[in-house]
C-alpha cells in the first residue's frame, strides 16, 4: 500500500474515532451509566488499535514525504482537533472515576462508623460499645448497595 491510501484510511479512522469520542463525551455528561457506553468502548478501542498500526507506518519520514502537502495539512488538523477531543474525553472519565472513589470512600467511612459503634457485651452486661448510655430503641444493620458502575 502506498503512504496515499495509508493516508486515506488514517483519516477515516480519524475520522470515525473522532465521532466517537463525541458521542461518547455526551454520554458522560449524563449521571450514571448510559446505555450503550460499553459499545463505544469497544469500538474506541478497536478504532485506536487501526490509528496506531496507521500512524506507525506514516511516522516514518521517508513514507511522509512521499505526501501532498494538501494531505499532510488534512492530516495534522485532523489529528489535532482528534487529540483535543481525547483530552477532553480523559478529563470527563478521570472526573468519573474520581466521583465515583469518593462516593465508595464514603460508604466505607459509614460502615466503619456503625460497626465502631455497634460493640458487643459490656462489662456490666449491657450490649452495645457504650455500656453506660440508656438502652436504645432498635436499629437494624446498615445495608448498602450499589447497581451502577463506571
Amino acid at each position: 500500500m502506498n503512504p496515499e491510501e495509508h493516508a486515506k484510511r488514517l483519516l477515516n479512522v480519524i475520522g470515525r474515532l473522532t465521532g466517537l469520542l463525541k458521542e461518547e463525551n455526551k454520554q458522560l455528561d449524563v449521571p450514571g451509566r448510559s446505555k450503550g457506553l460499553t459499545e463505544l468502548v469497544k469500538e474506541k478501542d478497536l478504532l485506536s488499535r487501526s490509528y496506531e498500526q496507521e500512524m506507525k507506518i506514516l511516522i516514518n519520514p521517508e513514507q511522509r514525504a512521499k505526501l501532498k502537502p494538501e494531505v499532510m495539512t488534512h492530516l495534522v488538523e485532523a489529528a489535532t482537533a482528534l487529540g483535543a477531543l481525547m483530552d477532553e474525553n480523559r478529563r470527563k472519565l478521570e472526573m468519573k472515576m474520581e466521583a465515583t472513589k469518593t462516593i465508595f470512600k464514603i460508604m466505607a467511612e459509614a460502615a466503619k462508623e456503625f460497626r465502631a459503634a455497634s460493640g458487643g457485651y459490656g462489662r456490666t452486661g449491657a450490649y452495645g460499645s457504650d455500656s453506660q448510655k440508656p438502652r436504645a430503641a432498635y436499629q437494624p444493620a446498615v445495608s448498602l448497595g450499589v447497581n451502577r458502575e463506571l
